[in-house]
C-alpha cells in the first residue's frame, strides 16, 4: 500500500526536577523585573498634615511650643519654638522692673501685665545690638531672670 502513513505516538515525557527549578527562576526573575519597574513608578510617602506621625514630628520639633503668657520682645511676639521649658516659665514669670542697668545702656525693661510680659531694650542702632551681653532669647531671660532673683 503506497502512501500508508504510519502514525507515531510519543508519550509525552515527565519534566524533571532540573526543567522545573528553571521554569521557577525564569518566572521568579520575571516578577522581580516587573515589581522594580512598579516600584520606581510609585510616589515616595509624603506623609499628610493630619498625618499622626507628621504631627508627633512637629510636636518634637518644638512647632506647637507656647509661653504660658505671650511674651514679646522690642515691640514683637517672642517665638517658643526650640525653647525648653525652663525658659518659656522663666520668660512668662519675669517681674516689671529695670534690669542690667550696668550691662546695657538704659537696661532692659520688662512691663507685665496680667495677660503678656514685654522685655524692652536700645537697639535701634548696630552699636546697641552689638553691645548686648546676650546671644539669644535664652541668654536674654536668663540674665534677668537671676538679677530678678538676687535682688
Amino acid at each position: 500500500m503506497a502512501g500508508k502513513q504510519t502514525e507515531t505516538t510519543e508519550t509525552p515525557r515527565e519534566p524533571n526536577m532540573a526543567d522545573l527549578m528553571a521554569m521557577f527562576a525564569q518566572t521568579m526573575a520575571q516578577q522581580t523585573a516587573v515589581l522594580g519597574k512598579l516600584g520606581e513608578n510609585t510616589k515616595p510617602y509624603e506623609p499628610a498634615f493630619g498625618d499622626p506621625a507628621y504631627q508627633e514630628r512637629l510636636r518634637a520639633e518644638g512647632h506647637f511650643d507656647t509661653f504660658p503668657l505671650p511674651v514679646y520682645q522690642n515691640g514683637r511676639e517672642a517665638e517658643a519654638k526650640g525653647l525648653s521649658a525652663e525658659i518659656r516659665e522663666r520668660a512668662s514669670g519675669l517681674r516689671a522692673g529695670t534690669y542690667l542697668k550696668t550691662k546695657v545702656k538704659d537696661g532692659v525693661t520688662v512691663e507685665r501685665t496680667d495677660k503678656m510680659v514685654h522685655l524692652k531694650y536700645r537697639s535701634q542702632k548696630i552699636e546697641d545690638r552689638m553691645a548686648q551681653p546676650w546671644r539669644n532669647f535664652e541668654e536674654l531671660v536668663t540674665m534677668v531672670w537671676d538679677e530678678m532673683h538676687a535682688a
